[in-house]
């Protein structure tokens, strides 16, 4: 079996991101459509002060007609210091602090030009922390046909990589034609989070759900890390309705 996942490229996203990276081959960072605005590209949460805080990196002239590869990070450093200055103060007594402070920070310090760069750096940043064995691509280095959109270029793209399964996050599912898969001889399933995973926070505060993948970092060991990975279900269409709904997403 071949299975390949597909999403645009987020900053640190949230841990159901990455699970869709463990139960991949093959995930391809869709850079090449069009930027969201006030959506997960170039913002998250972490747990500051026992709460969720948004973090945002500033895009030049943000608009939704530019693609995702071409929307710049603004010229002004000054955000970068700040978001640092957060992140060390949400997560300076966390046990996770010394091994990923170091390297995230560099990851910032470095981000220049346009937000797929660092948002893709993000996540291959924690498949490799994780040893996750999946292949990450880029949707622009595929050089397919321009006039294909929505589902039929999710088809093409998996076909590129002779997939046998296409793996899309659940709140999704009514994007996609489980028929139209089946006759591209894939099956076609939705990963949706255990509804009870959880970890331990710093603080007295009670558990935030959906942060960052930055704040799993922080607050669990690799083996913990690697096991709150493998805490979801994939399921058909027909499954979706029978399940337990998933925590929150970012």
């Amino acid at each position: 079996m071949k299975r390949v996942a597909i999403m645009q490229p987020y900053v640190f996203p949230y841990l159901g991101y990455y699970q869709l990276l463990h139960a991949a081959d093959d995930f391809v960072l869709l850079d090449d459509v069009n930027f969201i605005k006030k959506g997960w590209i170039n913002r998250n949460r972490i747990r500051l002060n026992g709460e969720a805080y948004t973090f945002t990196i500033p895009i030049q002239g943000m608009s939704q007609n530019a693609t995702i590869r071409a929307s710049m990070i603004a010229a002004d450093p000054t955000w970068k210091a700040k978001l640092l200055a957060q992140v060390r103060h949400a997560y300076g007594k966390a046990p996770g602090f010394a091994t990923h402070f170091g390297p995230i920070a560099e990851l910032i310090e470095q981000a220049e030009g346009s937000i797929a760069g660092p948002a893709a750096e993000s996540i291959r940043y924690v498949a490799r922390y994780a040893g996750l064995p999946v292949r990450i691509h880029t949707a622009s280095e595929l050089a397919l046909p321009a006039e294909l959109k929505g589902q039929e270029r999710i088809l093409a793209l998996a076909r590129h990589f002779n997939a046998t399964r296409y793996i899309n996050p659940v709140n999704g599912a009514a994007l996609y034609d489980e028929g139209r898969f089946a006759e591209a001889g894939m099956e076609l399933r939705f990963l949706r989070m255990d509804g009870t995973v959880s970890y331990l926070q710093q603080g007295p505060a009670p558990f935030v759900q959906g942060l960052s993948i930055l704040d799993v970092l922080m607050n669990v060991e690799r083996d913990e890390l690697r096991e709150l990975l493998g805490r979801y279900q994939l399921l058909t269409v027909s499954e979706i309705g029978t399940s337990p709904d998933e925590p929150a997403t970012t």
